[in-house]
C-alpha cells in the first residue's frame, strides 16, 4: 500500500518519542500497538482522509491473516537485531506491512513539466 511520505517521517518521530518517553525497552505487543497509534495519529497529521481507517485500510491492502497489531507483534518478537528506534522499527514495519511511499510533491512537480511550453527545436520536431 503506497502512503504519503509525510506519515512515515511522522510516525518516525512519534516512535521515537514513544521509545524516549513512555517506554524505553517495550515488549513486542506494546511496540506493534505504538505503530498502530502511530499510523493512525500520522495520518491525521497528514490531512488524510478516513485517518482512523488506516490500519483497516492497510489489513486489506496487504491481505492480512491476522490483525495488523497481532501481525507486528509476531514479526517484532522474531526480530531479534531489531534496533529500538524510530527509523529502525518504521523500516520493519514497512517490509512485514509492505508499506511504501510516495511523495505527492514530487508528482505534483512532474505533472506540471508536461505543461512546460515546447522550447524552438522540439516545436520544430513537432511540426
Amino acid at each position: 500500500m503506497k502512503l504519503p511520505f509525510a506519515l512515515r517521517e511522522g510516525l518516525i518521530i512519534g516512535i521515537d518519542e514513544y521509545l524516549e518517553d513512555d517506554n524505553d525497552q517495550p515488549d513486542a505487543r506494546d511496540l506493534a500497538e505504538a505503530v498502530a497509534r502511530g499510523l493512525v495519529s500520522s495520518a491525521e497529521d497528514c490531512d488524510i482522509e478516513d485517518a482512523d481507517e488506516i490500519i483497516q485500510q492497510i489489513e486489506e491492502a496487504g491481505e492480512l491473516e491476522e490483525s495488523l497489531t497481532d501481525t507486528l507483534e509476531d514479526s517484532f518478537s522474531k526480530s531479534a537485531d531489531l534496533e529500538l528506534t524510530g527509523e529502525d522499527v518504521v523500516m520493519h514495519t514497512e517490509k512485514t506491512l509492505e508499506l511504501s511511499w510516495t511523495d505527492e510533491d514530487l508528482l505534483d512537480d512532474m505533472d506540471d513539466l508536461d505543461e512546460l511550453p515546447l522550447s524552438e527545436t522540439e516545436e520544430e520536431e513537432a511540426l
